[in-house]
């Protein structure tokens, strides 16, 4: 089951989309074997990375509202939050980089 609240769902066809990528871009150069199965998976783990921080800090300050309750004063956010499996969007892409450095370094 894949769980995700607003459009944190884009982590999961950004990581889909890099894999592939790297796929096409390691078999111009190499054959692929088991080595390369690897360094395709963690290439393109490490690239999703990247456009999974911007568009999650995208998302996620966009939607933000400060709101002030009348009777205590106290401020407090609203807003939709942008999450993969309870991981605010920008911050899968640190999981998305350990996960492909990992797989870079396996053997």
């Amino acid at each position: 089951m894949i769980i995700w609240k607003g459009w944190g769902i884009l982590v999961l066809p950004i990581v889909v989309a890099a894999i592939f990528l790297s796929n096409f871009a390691l078999g111009l150069f190499v054959s692929v074997d088991s080595l390369a199965e690897n360094a395709i998976l963690g290439l393109g783990l490490v690239l999703s990375a990247v456009p999974i921080w911007f568009i999650g800090k995208l998302l996620n300050n966009r939607s933000q509202r400060v709101m002030i309750d009348k009777e205590t004063g106290q401020e407090f956010m609203v807003g939709n939050v942008h999450s993969f499996f309870f991981i605010r969007m920008e911050y899968c892409s640190f999981v998305a980089a350990v996960f492909g450095i990992l797989f870079l370094f396996a053997t």
